[in-house]
């Protein structure tokens, strides 16, 4: 992997993006470790492998600011969704709450009816999402579900984009997301007690 680059005409973004993803990463070990009781309650001999090969086996955790760029109406691909339907390959996400702003003005506004992050249930019913100020979330990613032997399963989710009406402010969304996973190499194998 390359090194980041960070831009000279925001030298603070360097150190705040890192001190998130801490915050963001410390906040994800103690879900991990209530997941693993989870799992080894219905698969004896999971121990705490999502813990150990999440974070301390692996040095792979993906910090990545995510911007979804305004939309008019009539403009060619203005089919609204900005993000189709997938899985996470991690173990766990970490999700901050987006910013939604006037594409040309920088200004925060209000998140337009409809748009952002949508997940899918068990049941299939599609449910939107939006973490409220201050808070945090998490979502489940295809790492863990293998690690877990199906005890839990990755999360299908998408982001619904908004598409603005002529002469109307271009609404964009912006957020940050740490995709916390085994290392690259790691070999991924459910627990001994998985029923194949």
């Amino acid at each position: 992997a390359s090194r980041n680059v960070w831009p000279d005409a925001v030298p603070e973004l360097e150190e705040a993006f890192k001190k998130l993803g801490r915050l963001v990463y410390e906040v994800a070990k103690p879900i991990i470790r209530q997941v693993d009781e989870l799992v080894e309650a219905e698969r004896p001999g999971h121990g705490t492998a999502l813990y150990d090969r999440t974070f301390s086996e692996s040095r792979l955790a993906l910090g990545r600011l995510l911007h979804y760029y305004g939309v008019r109406e009539g403009a060619e691909g203005a089919e609204g969704d900005w993000c189709g339907w997938h899985n996470d390959n991690s173990t766990i996400t970490g999700l901050v709450p987006a910013l939604w702003l006037d594409e040309s003005s920088g200004a925060q506004t209000a998140a337009p009816a409809g748009a952002g992050l949508y997940v899918e249930g068990g049941d299939a019913t599609q449910v939107h999402v939006a973490a409220p100020p201050g808070c945090l979330g998490f979502q489940i990613g295809e790492a863990a579900q293998i690690l877990s032997g199906g005890v839990v399963h990755a999360t299908p989710h998408m982001v619904r984009g908004h598409v603005s009406a002529a002469g109307a402010p271009l609404v964009c969304r912006s957020t940050f997301a740490l995709f916390m996973e085994p290392q690259w190499d790691a070999v991924l194998r459910p627990p001994p007690s998985t029923d194949f």
